[in-house]
Parts: C-alpha cells; structure tokens; sequence
C-alpha cells in the first residue's frame, strides 16, 4: 500500500520538486494542497498516486488532514508574492494553519 504524504503550497516550486520525487516511486501517494489548483508535476512517474485539492486550509484542515497521513510537507506561503505584500495576514495564516496540520 502506498504511504501518504501531503504538500502544502503545492503550486509553488518548492513543493513542485519534492512532489515530482516523490511520485517518482510506486511507494508514495502525495496529495497537493494549494489555494489554487496544483498541478500534477510534469514528468511524474506514478502521476496516478497524486491526488489534488485545492482549499483554503485556513478554513478546512481538518477536512483535508488525517492521521493517516506519514508526513506532511509544509510550503503554503513560505515564498508567494502574496505574501510579500500582505505582512498581516501571513503573521496570522501560516502560524494558524501550521498548528492545526502538527496538532
């Protein structure tokens, strides 16, 4: 059975790569989680093993997280331009959301 991880600000190119890796074994199912919708790193392997959902975690980590999950991998904001120009609200998202994803 494949081991599920999970990525954050899966759109972004950090999160690209380390999908793209991940979905380059047959062992890995990898769901990508952005505000937009993510997409499939080109060149996967084992693109059938990704999942896609695209929500705000702000408002819906729980549905999206479980405990089934054997890691998460958190990018979500870390480098977006909407970050860059709204210092409020990534001081209130990123430490809201990164508790919920490790409680």
């Amino acid at each position: 059975m494949p081991q599920p991880h999970m990525g954050t600000g899966a759109a972004g190119f950090i999160d690209q790569l380390v999908a793209k890796e991940l979905l380059s074994d047959p062992k890995y199912k990898v769901t990508l989680t952005d505000v937009i919708e993510p997409p499939v790193p080109a060149g996967a392997l084992y693109s059938e093993n990704a999942t896609v959902i695209t929500t705000d975690l702000l408002r819906s980590v729980s549905s999206v997280v479980d405990k089934s999950l054997d890691a998460v991998y958190i990018f979500h904001g870390i480098m977006s331009s909407g970050s860059e120009e709204n210092f409020d609200l990534v001081g209130c998202v990123i430490p809201v959301q990164d508790r919920s994803l490790v409680s």
